[in-house]
């Protein structure tokens, strides 16, 4: 993602704490994840959220993916709506929740990036 839009400091943190786990290629996996049947749900899960978002690969094929400024309403969106981090997730990793101070500022910096990519 970074490739492609530039993240703040307090931003990229957040992102980092609360979501690169799932939805990234820099997942650090728990002792748990190489247990199964644990491992499967993990895996299972991890593979979901990458489908739906990977700040790895933040692709920018109009025709087959949403395009950046979708990917960031969505992060917002989901933010604000407390679906992201799921509470299943938040249960084994509290540190990744994310204040009510953090979902705004991470909405203001979706917003003015949105509004640069949509010029």
């Amino acid at each position: 993602m970074q490739a492609h839009v530039h993240v703040p400091a307090d931003v990229e943190t957040v992102l980092r704490r609360a979501c690169y786990d799932c939805h990234s290629n820099e997942t650090r996996w728990p002792l748990y994840a190489h247990v199964a049947p644990a491992s499967w749900l993990v895996a299972r899960d991890v593979r979901r959220a990458r489908a739906d978002l990977n700040f790895s690969e933040w692709g920018t094929d109009p025709v087959t993916e949403p395009t950046p400024a979708q990917r960031l309403g969505g992060i917002c969106h989901d933010l604000r709506k407390g679906v992201m981090p799921p509470r299943s997730y938040l249960l084994l990793h509290p540190r990744a929740r994310v204040s009510s101070a953090e979902v705004e500022r991470v909405c203001e910096w979706t917003s003015t990036v949105r509004s640069r990519l949509d010029r």
